[in-house]
């Protein structure tokens, strides 16, 4: 039996949460969120789940999940997210540099 892939710290943020997942929903932000379809598919978000997960449930010193929870915690905070009530609704907003 093999055992497990240690998924690094700056290889799981980089190559698949951040670019998959967070830079994706912002630009999904910054669009119209009325578009048909789903914002990630079932597949793409058991992907990105199963990363943070394994991420998360490494053995030390390869466990991430203070620093994922901080990286996250940053993004939402420098990026601002939150909503825009106006009259036809509601509509996402982002100011994000």
């Amino acid at each position: 039996m093999s055992s497990p892939r240690i998924i690094n710290l700056d290889d799981g943020w980089n190559n698949e949460i951040k670019v998959k997942a967070i830079d994706r929903l912002e630009d999904i932000l910054n669009q119209d969120l009325k578009k048909e379809g789903s914002m990630f598919s079932p597949k793409e978000y058991v992907q990105t789940y199963t990363t943070c997960y394994n991420m998360c449930t490494q053995k030390s010193p390869y466990n991430w999940s203070e620093q994922l929870y901080q990286r996250h915690g940053e993004t939402i905070s420098r990026c601002g997210f939150g909503m825009k009530r106006h009259q036809r609704g509601f509509t996402a907003t982002r100011s994000c540099p």
